[in-house]
């Protein structure tokens, strides 16, 4: 069995609400579930979050600290973008 530790907090009338709205509709057994549920959740994004910056914002950047001549101008990169919505909308409506 999980040790536990009372803990008193005060919340917004409306994040009281949610939370009371959660657990008569059955999504949670009690309000502490309900919060923890949440804390668990927001733990999984803020993984999500970081294995996202290590293994795609970081490498990019170090490329382009590595080599800053191959980085793309803002008006290419927008016409790339463009190009890339072009396709995608005329391959949508025929």
């Amino acid at each position: 069995m999980r040790s536990q530790q009372p803990l008193t907090v005060t919340v917004p009338a409306d994040v009281a609400d949610m939370l009371r709205e959660r657990v008569e509709s059955g999504q949670s057994m009690s309000e502490t579930e309900a919060i923890r549920e949440g804390l668990l959740a927001l733990q999984e994004r803020d993984e999500e979050i970081e294995q996202w910056l290590r293994h795609d914002v970081l490498p990019t950047l170090d490329a382009h600290r590595s080599d800053p001549q191959r980085a793309e101008t803002l008006a290419a990169a927008r016409q790339r973008l463009n190009t890339a919505i072009d396709d995608i909308e005329r391959n949508e409506f025929e």
